[in-house]
This record gives structure tokens, C-alpha cells and sequence, in this order.
């Protein structure tokens, strides 16, 4: 499994295209563990734990929902 989700990292790394990365899934299966494997690869690299940090998390929700909205078609 590990290496499926390394092969994955490094697809996204080698796009042309960057965009920010998020990782979601359920508790205690290793998300944090395999990013800060992967980021030591690289000179620098930014993890923002949205579980550890709750006004990150905040922010995201708020951004989510003020660029998600649904627009009217009329």
C-alpha cells in the first residue's frame, strides 16, 4: 500500500500543473506520516494539519463554502 500512495505523491510532484494537495481519510492510517516521509525529500515542503490546527480548519471551511456556493442560472 505504501508504495502505491508514494508512486501517487510523486505523480502529483512531477505535474506541470501545481496545486495544493489534500489528503483526507480516516484516523490513525498513516496520512501525516507518509507526507512527512515524502517532504523529506525536498528542501522545504508545508503541511497544514487541519485536525491539529483548528483555526486552519476554519478557514477552509469558510473559503469552501464562499467558493462553492452554487450560482443561480437566471
Amino acid at each position: 500500500m505504501a508504495r502505491k500512495i508514494e508512486k501517487e505523491l510523486q505523480r502529483f510532484h512531477d505535474a506541470h500543473e501545481k496545486k495544493a494537495l489534500l489528503i483526507n481519510g480516516a484516523r490513525q492510517v498513516g496520512k501525516t506520516f507518509i507526507i512527512r516521509e515524502f517532504g523529506k525529500q525536498y528542501e522545504s515542503f508545508v503541511e497544514i494539519n487541519f485536525y491539529e490546527n483548528k483555526a486552519a480548519q476554519s478557514l477552509f471551511k469558510r473559503l469552501s463554502h464562499t467558493l462553492c456556493k452554487p450560482r443561480s442560472s437566471v
